[in-house]
């Protein structure tokens, strides 16, 4: 008996001209995704978290520097009071030697009162300032003598004087009289003065029958 060849499959050579085809398909109810070209979105940064770390690279302040701040302020602190107590006692000084002054700017205006119940603008005119003569001149004072003088009576102390300084260092003096009249009236002069490198000066006067102020007009 003569031996058999083994069995062996005929193999085809695919066709290059002819197409393959699949032959599975996909289930009904089941969708295929279809490839697109659109470039899946990136996720929107958000802002970075603050370091755990200061950024400030600056060197502390050692104690040595702490304490020549604190030296500094002690200092500054005491100028400044010291210099506070400096102007509050020239103030002082300037007023007392003010207040010293001021028994001769009543003496100046004691004889100014004197000359007008006496009716002498002439020595009257010799006591008033340069401001005083520029507004008004001895015949006009003699004038408003004449008419005053003789309603007054002896002239009597002055009831309240006071010194005031203006804001440009202006140094005036105010002073009150109370005269009794002729006729049982009581007339009221108020004399003011402005202090001069000489003297007292009188700036302006005025008369009433009523009570007035120690204020500078």
């Amino acid at each position: 008996m003569e031996p058999r060849e083994p069995y062996r499959p005929e193999r085809r050579q695919p066709d290059p001209n002819q197409w393959f085809t699949p032959t599975w398909q996909p289930p009904a109810n089941q969708q295929v995704q279809k490839p697109t070209n659109q470039i899946p979105q990136q996720p929107a940064y958000s802002s970075l978290p603050e370091p755990p770390y200061p950024t400030n690279t600056a060197a502390p302040i050692s104690p040595h520097n702490k304490k020549s701040s604190g030296k500094k302020i002690l200092l500054i602190g005491i100028m400044l009071v010291v210099i506070s107590i400096a102007i509050v006692a020239a103030t002082l000084v300037y007023l007392r030697m003010q207040e010293a002054s001021l028994p001769d700017a009543v003496a100046v205006s004691d004889r100014m009162i004197t000359a007008m119940v006496d009716q002498d603008a002439k020595t009257a005119y010799t006591l008033v300032a340069e401001q005083f003569k520029n507004e008004t001149s001895q015949d006009e004072l003699q004038l408003i003598f004449e008419q005053v003088g003789p309603l007054l009576g002896s002239p009597t102390e002055s009831t309240l004087s006071t010194i005031q300084k203006s804001d440009d260092g202006t140094v005036r003096a105010v002073v009150i009289y109370e005269l009794p009249g002729n006729e049982d009236d009581t007339y009221y002069i108020r004399v003011i003065l402005e202090k001069t490198p000489d003297d007292w000066r009188i700036l302006n006067f005025r008369t009433d029958d009523q009570p007035l102020e120690a204020v500078i007009e």
